[in-house]
């Protein structure tokens, strides 16, 4: 019957998809923690997040920031680590950033409070966390406000910036921060100079508010003013008086000296985007609020800081986007009537491209209304965009990019997204998947938390195959793939057969042309496609544009066939990673049914994930088994219940945590009696949450079928629930 409603969701799926152009982007968590992006370059290699320590009633946190900062690298090279603190505990942490240097080498910047000392500490690390320094000059008294403080992201080249306290500088003064009143600029040898004080007579104010491209020059909020100060200590004044007695500042310093300033008073009524050159202030646009996160303008800097790219919605009107540079002032690129939300814009490189972040109103399972976050890549002078590729999260208010390559996104390099810290821990909730052209986000197994994803789709089916198994079984894999487009397409099939040590020359690969909407299915794909005589192994799918796919692999005997659908899912999502273990809550079934696992690496450099049963009392079996694939490799493990040393009797959960590399796994529990496979993708997590199984059945059917539902249970946290 499970299989039954897998089969039903497939066949839905194909038809919303037919006239519907909107992609949805599927993903791949990082970690199954609440994070918090550290104040960092978007294109730096290396990007820190701060990972909090897991919620539990039983054990209250001291602070939401209570927990520890993993290095991660975006290409992959290099497996994440904890970088903070030193031992592998807990802290609290106020602050992070990164500096990235040319060469890719990481200098990170943390204020903590350590468990049993008293004050905040700062430190620095110029070899990626291996080794940290005391800033003896930085006060310890007052936090340095950074982590889960920063203000929505409206774009630009850094992340978690609006009002963070800590700015990237330069080689020699990789950071600046404010606190207790002063500006401080830390050198890379863990000393720390002063640069700005507030002046006497009034309160300590002092804070930072932006910087220019060079990262030389920040703008310093006094109580009583906006200025500029440099590495040197030297200062100018942009403004003088403020549209409230506390107001919220943040901008940038263009490279001729000028500014864009965005001031938001207190009570969020209404704020101005000043420009201000040679001392004088030009309001470009007045600031209201339609909800929390999104003003009705805001600016972003082009890619060379000579200028800005300026929103302007809500109210009524078109949504408009500017350009404003200081020779030109502002000229309209586009207006779109069906007034998009747009809430960040960020610049390519090379100043002809702007990748535009909108979010979309989607309904939940309990009728609540989510935001989740859609992107389209515009270039220099086209009309306004009209279709987004949509993100599929649960967005909240601090969300954003932690890598973007808007040069290289539409080619399909992926980004790193964060949906925002939800102060439950968690998403608020599931939301359902708009129809889509092309199929995505159904393999989604977490819809917050920061996440890798590309906008170019490439599939896999982890498991095709045409063998013959256990208990006189023979497989055969029939696969049915729909074109959702108007045009034609061509699709690539690369089938990679399962095994140790498979190097690119056993795979088979080649190009399939579908019309437009077509539907094509073929049967048994590796006997009568890839002309294998026996074999099992992954199938990866490239297309043009964007396609679904869907298989049926079954075994055939004399009261007919009996097997699993599966989805195929993207590469860069449903991946089991280092930090993000993957369980499968149904995987034995105890006596007369037997248990494979397949691990289909996406990393492309190899992958080793350790496997772990548990069952009523907790972690039952051998705790040193681990799976191997070479890169790009697939690999199936029959009978992994007595891998794992497990009594056939016995019932219970898998768990796979991959120690390198990442990958997608699947499981298939087989009736030893008739044939009969399931088909467990990884569960998906509850946490917080409701979710809703759709169909569950007890009763009697046709031609002698009598269906049940189980339902299987597993808590993977270390208290009970």
């Amino acid at each position: 019957m499970r299989d039954q409603v897998r089969r039903l969701l497939v066949f839905i799926t194909f038809v919303l998809a037919v006239s519907v152009q909107a992609r949805v982007i599927s993903y791949a968590p990082y970690t199954d923690r609440t994070a918090y992006p550290a104040h960092q370059s978007r294109i730096n290699r290396h990007f820190l997040l701060l990972e909090a320590r897991p919620f539990s009633a039983f054990a209250p946190l001291p602070a939401a920031t209570y927990g520890q900062l993993v290095l991660y690298d975006f290409q992959g090279a290099e497996e994440p680590r904890v970088v903070f603190p030193e031992d592998g505990s807990n802290a609290i942490v106020t602050a992070a950033a990164v500096r990235e240097s040319d060469s890719g080498n990481p200098m990170l910047f943390v204020q903590a409070s350590k468990p049993g000392t008293s004050g905040y500490v700062s430190y620095l690390s110029v070899d990626a966390g291996t080794t940290w320094k005391t800033v003896a000059e930085i006060p310890t008294s007052l936090p340095i406000p950074q982590l889960g403080v920063t203000g929505s992201d409206n774009g630009g080249p850094f992340a978690s910036y609006r009002y963070s306290q800590v700015r990237i500088g330069t080689a020699d003064f990789p950071f600046v921060v404010a606190t207790n009143g002063a500006v401080y600029a830390i050198a890379n040898n863990g000393t720390a100079k002063k640069l700005f004080e507030q002046f006497p007579g009034g309160a300590p104010s002092a804070m930072l508010a932006g910087r220019d491209r060079t990262g030389t020059q920040f703008l310093v909020r006094t109580n009583s003013q906006l200025i500029s100060v440099d590495l040197n200590g030297a200062t100018k004044t942009f403004l003088t008086s403020f549209i409230s007695l506390q107001p919220s500042f943040e901008g940038f310093i263009a490279a001729d000296g000028s500014a864009y300033i965005d001031e938001r008073p207190t009570n969020s009524q209404i704020g101005k985007l000043w420009y201000v050159r040679d001392g004088s202030k030009t309001e470009l646009f007045t600031i209201r609020w339609t909800d929390t996160a999104t003003p009705s303008a805001f600016a972003a800097p082009t890619a060379d800081y000579s200028g800005a790219w300026i929103i302007e919605r809500g109210g009524g009107r078109p949504t408009a986007l500017y350009l404003h540079t200081t020779a030109n002032d502002l000229q309209k690129m586009w207006e779109d009537i069906t007034a998009p939300d747009v809430e960040a814009l960020h610049s390519g490189a090379s100043g002809n491209k702007v990748l535009v972040q909108v979010h979309r109103p989607r309904p939940a399972v309990d009728q609540r209304i989510f935001k989740d976050p859609a992107l389209a890549v515009w270039t220099v002078g086209d009309t306004a965009p009209r279709a987004y590729d949509e993100l599929f999260m649960n967005e909240q208010w601090n969300k954003g990019f932690v890598h973007l390559d808007v040069e290289k996104i539409e080619g399909g390099e992926p980004f790193v997204f964060d949906a925002g810290a939800a102060p439950t821990g968690g998403g608020a909730g599931i939301i359902v998947s708009p129809p889509t052209s092309g199929g995505g986000g159904g393999d989604v197994l977490q819809e917050w938390g920061v996440v890798r994803a590309s906008l170019k789709q490439r599939l896999v089916l982890p498991t095709v195959g045409r063998t013959h198994g256990a208990f006189g079984s023979d497989w055969v894999s029939d696969v049915t793939i729909q074109n959702p487009q108007d045009a034609m397409q061509r699709v690539t099939l690369r089938f990679v057969p399962s095994g140790d040590g498979i190097i690119a020359t056993d795979a088979k690969e080649l190009t399939i042309t579908l019309g437009a909407n077509e539907i094509r299915m073929i049967s048994d794909i590796v006997g009568t496609l890839f002309e294998i005589e026996s074999g099992i192994g992954a199938l990866f799918i490239t297309p043009e544009s964007a396609v679904s796919i869907a298989s049926r692999t079954y075994t055939r005997a004399g009261a007919g066939t009996f097997g699993f659908g599966m989805n195929a899912i993207d590469v860069l999502a449903a991946a089991a990673s280092p930090r993000f273990p993957v369980s499968f809550a149904g995987a034995f079934a105890g006596t007369n049914y037997r248990t494979n696992v397949t691990i289909t690496d996406t990393s492309g450099r190899g992958t080793e994930a350790a496997l772990t049963a548990a069952g009523i009392n907790g972690v039952m079996g051998s705790s040193d088994v681990s799976i191997t694939t070479s890169a790009n490799g697939h690999r199936q493990v029959n009978f992994i219940g007595s891998t794992l040393a497990l009594q056939p009797y016995e019932t219970g959960a898998l768990v796979i945590r991959p120690k390198r590399g990442n990958a997608i796994a699947a499981v298939f529990s087989i009736d030893n009696r008739t044939n009969d496979s399931t088909y467990f993708p990884p569960d998906l997590p509850s946490s917080f949450v409701a979710r809703v199984i759709p169909a569950i059945g007890h009763l009697d059917g046709a031609n002698g079928s009598r269906f049940r539902s189980d339902l299987y249970l597993f808590n993977p946290s270390d208290q009970p629930r």
